[in-house]
């Protein structure tokens, strides 16, 4: 269906209800709503006929701030951005900042001001075509429009938004969700200044439903009870236990801990002005209250999976948890599970080393304008809440690629990064955890990740009684987290290729995206984990650390309309050697700057060893002559036996187990050896759009990075890299 947009009185029946809305005043009624003033509409002329936006929304400004008893929109103020050129509708005694301003994460509506024409207006239908605009100008506004969503979306707790959309003297409203955005035919508000009185009055009459908020998250003031308690639940106690690893604990410190690290996140998302709210879970045994600030992980997009991260604190359990926040997908004829289903399942399984369900639940909104929880998480209700993704703005047509349900989920766990790893010894040590968290996961529950990335690996501080003295002391675990691609072994089931992370899937899976993932794709996974963080912080010879991790992890090729394996993750894994860096090969190098006494040496030539064994199988052919010509090695029995070595995970945790008992230097992480690294909570799109240019990586684009997107991967693939940590 072509985007239409809708007439402004039918716009506000469909959204703007309420008794009486769309009342007309006569024109000498007493208490009528004001309309705009002649004054305020001569400046707005004035500034239009100049292409003047900051004097346009100045002059709006000016006429919002009137007396109350005059106010064109009652019991709501506007706040200009500091650009000028958009802003807010605010509560008039809402939350402000120490400087007096608004807070900006408490806009109940959003304004948008342009100097005024066509080519400002991405819903123009031009020469009667369709109403998606090509034209370079309305598509950098439409552009402009979807990140301003975007960002209010995923900072605030809210299904849907209002937008006016004011371009000169022109003005549509707008309403966007994740199902696509309506909006209303243009109209000069100078002239039909009755009509904007009532589209004004209507907005100020609405409850928080109505303008899109989740009325499952409360928003607190400082008179609150829960407020003060936050304050206090953020201040240091001198029980708190120091994160580093070998810290030894008072055995009479009560249980749980509460690690110094996770108490200063927690103060951190209550600093200064953030806002703070109770949050509500409709798990299955009745709803549970959370108290949480700004998000620790915060991963923008309008119509996208709007991943968000807190440390929350669990009003019912009495300590600090993680809470995830996030929309998602819904796959047709696809029954994947939610992701506190896979973890009750694992938890059930006694699978070491995975995060420690508390409760879940899916938040279902009646008729897309209230946003109130009405409903636990349930896999059955396939329909009861979805909403329809488009890329493009549309009018009344809300067709989609895929349906997204609010979904919230809270573990036990809140970890550390794995960037936070001290040396060699301890990454390998994290990863080794993870990976026997993968095979007890693969045995005891018949499941597999489906997403075995760097940003899925956590370090999670752990109190243990040492073997050697007795003593509690903290140990680093890993804990593989971020089950909601999870599906089961035997399973065929094909979740988008789109929605794992490129840098760390197995080449196979990147160049046959139709086969089904398995076991060995995974410890591949593992594999790139640790090169990656190796290359990034451990000390080597390799001469350009951004260009050696570009070419492997984030470069691709583009085979028609899809994006396959780049050219040197596959050459690794089909001659099992690293490719060379400016020309040079390169190793890891011990405190002393020798290379061969590094384990790490040995623990990525063993695998490559395997890796190229795997793939001679994966890559035979009966054909000998075409063997010849592509260089496909013959299949020997060492091959075979060297192939095994993938099929399950004992030979791996038994080289790593090995690599571990040897000697490893103490100071080989040198730092972050990116030239600009990225920062690992970066916002990103999530959605699966058409192969196009990537719009997120693990690092920032720079002058050398930006000569290489010949060879960009899809923009659907995630950078998951955005751990669920602090």
């Amino acid at each position: 269906m072509p985007a239409s947009a809708m007439p402004v009185r039918e716009f506000l029946q469909a959204f703007f209800p309420g008794p009486e809305p769309h009342h007309k005043y006569p024109r000498q009624c007493k208490g009528a709503p004001p309309v705009m003033n002649p004054h305020i509409v001569s400046k707005i002329r004035k500034a239009a006929t100049a292409s003047d936006e900051r004097a346009i929304a100045c002059a709006w400004v000016q006429w919002m701030a009137q007396q109350e008893s005059s106010r064109p929109c009652s019991g709501y103020r506007m706040s200009l951005l500091q650009d000028q050129h958009g802003g807010g509708q605010y509560k008039a005694h809402g939350v402000v900042l120490s400087d007096g301003r608004p807070q900006p994460d408490a806009a109940c509506a959003l304004f948008v001001f342009k100097a005024g024409g066509t080519k400002f207006d991405p819903w123009t239908r031009k020469n009667g075509r369709k109403g998606d605009a090509d034209a370079q100008t309305r598509t950098d506004v439409r552009c402009e429009l979807t990140e301003y969503v975007a960002c209010t979306l995923c900072r605030q707790h809210r299904s849907a938004i209002l937008l006016f959309f004011v371009n000169g003297l022109q003005m549509r409203v707008t309403r966007w969700h994740r199902g696509g955005t309506v909006f209303s035919e243009s109209f000069d508000y100078t002239q039909d200044r009755a009509l904007l009185r009532d589209l004004l009055r209507a907005f100020s009459r609405l409850d928080s439903g109505g303008l899109g908020f989740d009325c499952s998250v409360a928003p607190l003031n400082p008179s609150d009870g829960d407020y003060a308690a936050m304050t206090r639940l953020g201040e240091p106690q001198d029980s708190d236990i120091s994160e580093e690893e070998g810290t030894v604990v008072d055995p009479k410190l009560d249980r749980p801990y509460v690690f110094k690290y996770v108490r200063a996140a927690f103060a951190a998302s209550i600093a200064v002005d953030a806002l703070r709210y109770r949050i509500s879970i409709p798990a299955v045994e009745g709803s549970r209250l959370f108290l949480a600030g700004k998000p620790t992980v915060l991963a923008a997009s309008r119509s996208g999976r709007d991943t968000r991260g807190y440390v929350a604190w669990d009003v019912t359990g009495e300590g600090f948890v993680w809470l995830k926040d996030v929309w998602r997908p819904v796959y047709k004829n696809k029954n994947i599970e939610s992701e506190g289903s896979v973890l009750k399942t694992l938890n059930g399984a006694v699978v070491r080393n995975v995060p420690t369900f508390v409760c879940d639940g899916e938040l279902d909104y009646n008729a897309e304008n209230s946003g109130s929880a009405t409903s636990p998480a349930n896999e059955e209700a396939a329909g009861a809440n979805t909403h329809d993704e488009d890329d493009a703005l549309q009018g009344r047509s809300n067709r989609g690629k895929h349906k997204y349900r609010h979904y919230r989920i809270v573990i036990q766990e809140v970890g550390m990064h794995l960037m936070a790893f001290k040396n060699g010894k301890q990454l390998v040590s994290v990863v080794r955890d993870c990976v026997q968290a993968h095979a007890d996961a693969v045995y005891k529950a018949r499941t597999l990740h489906g997403d075995v990335s760097t940003g899925n690996v956590l370090i999670c501080p752990t109190v243990v009684r040492s073997d050697v003295d007795g003593k509690l002391r903290v140990v680093w675990k890993g804990v593989l987290i971020d089950w909601e691609l999870a599906r089961p072994v035997a399973e065929d089931l094909q979740v988008s290729s789109g929605m794992r992370t490129w840098q760390f899937t197995s080449a196979w899976v990147l160049d046959n995206s139709s086969t089904a993932l398995t076991s060995a794709d995974e410890l591949e996974s593992f594999f790139y984990i640790i090169l990656y963080n190796a290359l990034r912080f451990l000390r080597s010879t390799c001469l350009d650390v951004e260009k050696a991790i570009f070419d492997y992890f984030d470069a691709s090729e583009r085979v028609g309309t899809e994006y396959r394996c780049g050219h040197n993750k596959r050459r690794s894994m089909d001659h099992g050697c690293l490719p060379k860096v400016c020309g040079r090969l390169y190793h890891w190098l011990d405190d002393t700057g020798k290379s061969a006494d590094h384990p790490i040496n040995f623990m990525i030539g063993t695998l490559l060893m395997w890796f190229e064994a795997r793939y001679t199988i994966l890559n035979a052919t009966d054909d000998d002559f075409i063997a010849a010509l592509a260089g496909i090695k013959a299949v020997t029995d060492k091959v075979r036996e060297l192939a095994r070595k993938l099929e399950d995970h004992t030979a791996l945790l038994e080289l790593l187990d090995e690599c571990l008992l040897r000697d490893w230097p103490q100071m080989d992480k040198i730092g972050d050896l990116l030239a600009d690294p990225r920062c690992e909570e970066e916002s990103s799109s999530e959605d699966e759009p058409e192969p196009e240019p990537p719009s997120k990586r693990l690092r920032k684009d720079t002058p050398q990075t930006r000569k290489r997107k010949a060879t960009p991967r899809p923009v659907g693939h995630r950078s998951r890299s955005a751990g669920r940590s602090v």
